[in-house]
């Protein structure tokens, strides 16, 4: 699973190292833009399927992160699981064009319904998009454009805010 999520802006100085931090930093051997502050925490995350289980495998500091660097954080992950003996079955991402290029870079084509791409190691592995957030996505982007039209009608979002009101004044 991988997700990068807003931070604060902010730079602090560290005695012990002699240096501040708060800067863009992919870590290892990618280079990175240090004179810019990072605004993103990229995490990239082994969860567990059989056994009730999370780890953050890496994490890096971004100010926004291309396709092509992400893919090779992604690669990087998979190689280094299959190393220690962890299968990776599925990469999870939410829907984010980035998101969906770096699959894509890794060989997964979704235009054309190809889910999957081939690891290093030889093995297909399937690709898809994290289905509870991209129905909060859908949410917040019908508040936020109103009207949906699809092949049947319209759905309005007027439709649920009404429907928030028949719900509270009868109350069960």
């Amino acid at each position: 699973m991988c997700d990068e999520m807003a931070i604060r802006q902010l730079t602090t100085w560290v005695p012990s190292e002699e240096r501040y931090v708060g800067y863009v930093d992919l870590g290892g051997e990618l280079t990175t833009d240090t004179d810019k502050i990072a605004k993103n925490a990229l995490v990239l995350m082994a969860v567990g399927l059989k056994k009730r289980w999370k780890a953050p495998i890496s994490f890096h500091f971004t100010a926004g992160i291309n396709a092509e660097t992400l893919s090779v954080l992604l690669k990087q992950s998979i190689n280094a699981l299959h190393e220690i003996g962890i299968q990776t079955k599925c990469v999870v991402t939410d829907g984010l064009r980035t998101n969906i290029a770096a699959l894509n870079n890794l060989g997964c084509n979704f235009e054309n319904r190809k889910f999957f791409f081939t690891s290093e190691s030889g093995k297909d592995i399937p690709c898809m998009m994290d289905q509870v957030h991209m129905m909060k996505v859908l949410r917040n982007l019908w508040g936020d454009i109103k009207i949906i039209k699809g092949p049947h009608g319209e759905a309005k979002w007027s439709h649920v805010e009404g429907l928030i009101k028949l719900q509270v004044g009868n109350v069960v």
